[in-house]
């Protein structure tokens, strides 16, 4: 009687974390071997423990800048962060494996979607980490990772030890585990599309060819694992040839990562210092015990819950060079925050986050965006500000010459253009804006490039084309921060840019003109607005959108189309 066709389906989120060999110099040594699974736009990094246990859960930082050197700056603080969040120190880290997609051919990688050919990404990488560094097919990697006891194709009892694994992509690659090697296995021409049959016909080719105890399949989502297993249970090849049972599982989401890792522990040395290939290690375990919880992590920030340690931090990180302005607002240390920080909160509640600090809970840092800088400050005008103007006076009756800090934020705040668009940005290209602030002692555990990384993807997923950010001149810290995020300087004094799609048509070395160009000097027609309330705001907005538009950059108009409409609605 025919053996009917097994699945064993291991759901990625379910996936447990398997054990891997790690060539560490003794078993009581604790270095770490370092994986990143490299995607289109994001990275996902795990550590693992001499004994191939995983050091904390895997962490994804987004991908922004894919140009190789912007790519390769990501990873590196990426990993870096990740280090440092688990409580290691760099040095603690013995090697660092890469999974990138498309093709791998020794120190080189072809992607198709970053635009590389034959890039010298484990060269460029090593330099940035001053580690040994490897680079890993994704197929061989995700089998190296769910062969080991716990993972989607360990050795069950009366197996030979053999798997087979296919990840499908930007590219279709296979790999073999045999007689205790991994072999490659050339998969392009038994997949030519991603339906289930395919899928299934591909796997029977591969149980046909090589008989292995399991077929891992990497990259499909459950339901199309579920249509294969039920494709390949019905095909007549399979029942005509009367073979026993096969399993089909999927990878696990963590495989690349953690496979990356077993990678770059096994097939490096350190000139210095050879590490030899040790024994295979007991089951991996991730853990979540006390000294391996990240030191930081990163949540939605609420008004409700974040209010008050969002005006601490802005008041603590607003003097020059993000020191600490607690003393030059003595009198009233929360108007900082009710003008740079609240805002925010109550407008652009999803693109609000803050660092907190896993042992205490204390919030540490916090990151603020917009998406598009003109209409935010409208909706300052309308909605946010009458309020908080109750709360400080206008100090415009008193001499200049004797006006306190505070006096000067809250004149910004009785501005009837408090937020507007700096003067000469180009505001159509570059509407959206970021702020990043992390308290001193927390600073140089990358929570900043974590917290901006993570606000720049919510920006790009909303459409945005460019992001603006203010960056003092004198500040070679925040300057340095800056730069490594990919922001350039523009011609707007103390601002820098950020392109999402390298169209950037504003940053400082750029001659040609931009549209609005010609006027980003001059008056704007929204610049006469006066008065405080709504209703004059709105029509006096009304009136420049519709007389003067010619003269308005983008940003300046949709400010003032925005409070225009909220002016007929009112």
């Amino acid at each position: 009687m025919r053996t009917p066709m097994s699945a064993r389906v291991a759901p990625m989120e379910q996936a447990p974390a398997p054990a891997m060999l790690v060539p560490l110099d003794a078993p009581g040594d604790q270095r770490l071997a370092l994986g990143l699974d490299l995607r289109a736009d994001e990275v996902r990094c795990v550590a693992l423990w001499h004994d191939g246990s995983i050091v904390a859960p895997a962490v994804t930082h987004r991908l922004e800048n894919v140009a190789l050197l912007g790519a390769v700056a990501a990873l590196a603080n990426a990993a870096r962060a990740y280090v440092s969040d688990v409580g290691r120190a760099w040095a603690d880290v013995a090697c660092v494996g890469v999974a990138p997609p498309g093709e791998v051919e020794e120190d080189v990688v072809t992607a198709p979607c970053f635009g590389w050919v034959a890039a010298p990404l484990r060269r460029a990488l090593a330099d940035a980490l001053d580690v040994p560094t490897a680079l890993a097919r994704r197929a061989e990697a995700s089998l190296l990772a769910e062969a080991r006891p716990g993972g989607a194709a360990a050795p069950r009892e009366g197996d030979e030890g053999s798997a087979a694994l296919l990840a499908l992509g930007d590219t279709v690659e296979g790999a073999l585990a045999l007689n205790g090697q991994i072999r490659n296995m050339d998969a392009a021409q038994l997949i030519t599309d991603g339906t289930a049959e395919t899928l299934a016909a591909a796997c029977l080719a591969i149980a046909a060819i090589a008989d292995p105890d399991v077929i891992v399949v990497a990259g499909i989502t459950p339901a199309l694992h579920r249509a294969t297993v039920d494709a390949a249970s019905r095909s007549p090849v399979w029942i005509a040839s009367g073979r026993a049972a096969i399993r089909l599982a999927l990878c696990g989401d963590d495989a690349l990562a953690v496979g990356a890792a077993a990678k770059a522990a096994t097939c490096l040395e350190d000139d210095d210092e050879p590490m030899e290939t040790v024994r295979e290690m007991r089951a991996a375990e991730t853990t979540t015990t006390p000294e391996h919880v990240p030191k930081y992590f990163l949540r939605a920030a609420t008004e409700e819950e974040d209010a008050g340690a969002l005006v601490d931090i802005c008041v603590r990180t607003g003097g020059a060079g993000g020191s600490d302005a607690s003393a030059q607002f003595a009198r009233d240390p929360g108007i900082l925050g009710e003008r740079y920080a609240l805002p925010y909160l109550r407008l652009e509640p999803e693109l609000c986050a803050v660092a907190v600090e896993s042992e205490t809970g204390y919030i540490v840092g916090y990151a603020v965006a917009t998406l598009d800088t003109g209409e935010f400050c409208a909706r300052i005008q309308l909605e946010y500000l009458p309020g908080v103007r109750d709360r400080y006076p206008d100090p415009h009756q008193k001499p200049r010459a004797a006006w306190s800090a505070e006096d000067l934020v809250a004149r910004d705040l009785h501005d009837p253009l408090c937020g507007r668009p700096p003067r000469g940005l180009d505001d159509d290209f570059y509407a959206a804006h970021l702020r990043v602030h992390v308290l001193p002692e927390a600073r140089r555990a990358g929570l900043g490039t974590r917290l901006a990384t993570e606000l720049l993807g919510r920006l790009r997923e909303a459409g945005a084309r460019g992001c603006h950010a203010a960056v003092p001149a004198a500040d070679v810290r925040a300057r340095r921060f800056a730069e490594s995020l990919g922001f350039r300087p523009l011609p707007a004094p103390g601002y820098f840019g950020f392109a999402f799609n390298d169209d950037d048509p504003g940053v400082a070395e750029t001659k040609a003109e931009t549209p609005g160009s010609a006027v980003r000097g001059s008056r704007r027609g929204v610049a006469s607005w006066v008065g405080s309330s709504g209703g004059l705001l709105g029509a006096a907005a009304e009136r420049a959108y519709h007389e003067t538009p010619a003269k308005m950059s983008f940003g300046a108009a949709a400010m003032a189309s925005a409070m225009a409409a909220r002016a007929r609605v009112t």
